[in-house]
């Protein structure tokens, strides 16, 4: 499938100095899920929306770049399965696309996979060939908090309400941003912003809007399918709607919700992979599953960009850490041993998720493997050792 026809060029670009303000004052004329960060022409990440509705910050003052989340970049010419892996591997839908070394536009995961449904094979796939999600339950009286801490935890833009075990309504990311940041016609725009994040220089650290009941933002709206619908009708529903989650219904009962990352995972490419991965620590860490899955991910398509470097089969470890940072904020650092014939390359870092610090040790990894081996360009090159009979050779010919 050719990619180039989806390419979108309309997309929020930020410096990543923009302030946390001046990203929501753009969403006053766009719905968009993502923010994408540059420092001057380069590249840096994405800030998504909903990462933002659960911090206290002084929005005029902290910047975009505190919420940055590393992702790769796609190449015009590249497939739709290789798109597919770099979009589950960074744990976002959306990706900044790269010709010539510039970003020309974005790609999204629904305009990729709505083509894709319509394909021989794919387009009798139902709702219920893919897996959906129970977010936890939250009641109508319920605070806001608590739906905000169910989308930051896990991964979901839109969360069911509850009028006891029925469904009621359903709250979603664009409408608090909506209703609480931009709508209001009484306050200054600062003004919504600091009564939303609250102030650090406050004496009550604690934000007033959140804590209303989760009922004041929800909509009787509810875009809905069936779990013998097709899936292509969820796709075309996400896209009509500028959506990124669906609820499921099984026999007009509630049976969950329908991410667009569980779609992305039922096309990920299987392939034969001449490298193993293997994790440490992963059972003393707390991860949701998208975070484990998003890992899992990294680890494939970073770990097949290290076997082409060294050019040789190879067994990568990692090993995951985490530990208190700042109070209730915790750091993740990452260990990697990548071990092939005769050679071990070490590398780590760390980060505020563990797909930015998994992200940054295989970056570092890459960085000794272009060190110890011939070429002078990125891993787009095969890399390896001359052995002594080369080397010979070579100095025979001069």
């Amino acid at each position: 499938m050719d990619i180039a026809s989806l390419v979108k060029m309309s997309f929020v670009k930020l410096d990543e100095e923009s302030t946390v303000s001046e990203f929501i004052g753009q969403l006053t004329t766009t719905s968009t899920k993502y923010g994408f960060v540059f420092s001057g022409k380069t590249y840096k990440g994405v800030v998504a929306v909903r990462s933002l509705l659960r911090s206290q910050l002084d929005a005029s003052q902290t910047k975009v770049k505190a919420f940055l989340h590393p992702t790769s970049m796609v190449k015009k010419a590249m497939s739709s399965d290789d798109v597919i892996a770099l979009l589950l591997g960074s744990n976002v839908t959306e990706l900044p696309v790269e010709e010539e070394g510039k970003v020309i536009g974005i790609i999204r995961a629904v305009d990729v996979l709505q083509v894709l449904l319509r394909q021989q094979g794919f387009s009798g796939l139902k709702v219920d060939d893919v897996t959906v999600v129970a977010p936890t339950q939250i009641q109508e009286n319920d605070a806001l908090t608590k739906v905000l801490q169910v989308m930051h935890d896990e991964g979901v833009n839109h969360v069911p309400l509850f009028v006891g075990e029925k469904m009621s309504s359903i709250v979603s990311t664009h409408d608090i941003i909506q209703k609480y940041l931009i709508s209001p016609p009484q306050r200054t725009f600062s003004k919504r912003l600091s009564t939303f994040f609250g102030s650090r220089a406050g004496k009550a650290n604690t934000p007033s809007y959140p804590s209303q009941p989760a009922s004041n933002v929800s909509t009787n709206e509810i875009v809905s399918v069936e779990g013998t619908d097709l899936l292509s009708k969820a796709v075309q529903l996400m896209v009509q709607k500028n959506i990124s989650d669906v609820v499921v219904m099984r026999k007009g009962a509630y049976a969950g919700v329908l991410p667009l990352k569980s779609i992305l995972v039922r096309f990920q490419p299987q392939e034969v992979s001449h490298f193993q991965v293997f994790f440490v620590g992963l059972n003393k860490v707390t991860l949701k599953p998208f975070e484990l899955q998003a890992l899992q991910t990294i680890a494939q398509t970073e770990g097949e960009k290290l076997q082409q470097g060294v050019h040789n089969e190879c067994k990568v470890n990692i090993h995951l850490k985490e530990y208190d940072k700042e109070g209730k904020r915790k750091k993740y650092a990452v260990n990697l041993r990548l071990e092939y014939p005769g050679k071990v390359i070490s590398a780590a870092d760390d980060d505020w998720t563990p797909e930015a610090a998994l992200h940054k040790a295989f970056q570092n990894a890459r960085n000794e493997i272009k060190k110890q081996f011939k070429g002078d360009s990125g891993m787009d090159r095969h890399y390896r050792r001359e052995d002594k009979k080369e080397i010979t050779n070579r100095r025979k010919k001069k």
